[in-house]
């Protein structure tokens, strides 16, 4: 909600020359919000996940379950650059679950890759806002007038991005747990 508010305070920055760099430091702020938001998904589906598994009348198991959870809970809070290989190493590493496969975008005809790409890209955003450094060139941000910048589209584009990825990992690890621990996911 919070990157909402700042895309819409944007807009009143819009076609004022003199203003275009309070419009850019509101929609990195927003970009920054988006990218926060899907950092916090990752860290909580790990919490998630150890919930819906644990099974209390496996008594032999439980001590295991219980350092497994500990353990992964551990690695993502340590995720601080939520970047493609970061999310996928942390699933695969935390709940055995390769989202790879599961990481398109089929209304926008991307592949993994292109998700990938375009994640890493919007990261790099990201770190260049919060490091003070000027943004990084990508076709995707070239203004009219040959600059690089982010404009409202853009970072309405993002947080669409980054719900799609949320839509998808629900969806697939739902089917995971359900295959793999016979148990039903409550969040899908």
């Amino acid at each position: 909600m919070r990157a909402h508010a700042l895309e819409e305070g944007a807009r009143i920055y819009k076609g004022r020359a003199i203003l275009s760099e309070r419009a850019q430091i509101v929609l990195h702020a927003a970009l920054a919000f988006h990218v926060s938001a899907w950092q916090v998904y990752l860290k909580e589906i790990v919490n998630d996940f150890f919930q819906v598994v644990a099974n209390p009348t496996h008594t032999q198991y439980s001590s295991l379950h219980l350092i497994a959870s500990n353990l992964s809970r551990s690695h993502a809070a340590k995720l601080n650059t939520p970047n493609w290989e970061n999310s996928r190493q942390l699933l695969v590493e935390t709940l055995s679950f390769d989202p790879y496969a599961f990481w398109v975008w089929s209304k926008r005809h991307w592949n993994a890759q292109m998700v990938q790409q375009r994640l890493n890209e919007i990261l790099k955003i990201r770190h260049s806002f919060a490091h003070g450094s000027s943004i990084p060139v990508y076709p995707w941000l070239i203004g009219p007038g040959g600059a690089a910048r982010l404009t409202c589209g853009n970072v309405r584009e993002t947080h669409l991005l980054l719900a799609n990825l949320v839509r998808s990992t629900d969806k697939a690890l739902h089917l995971h747990i359900q295959a793999n621990y016979g148990v039903t996911a409550a969040w899908y």
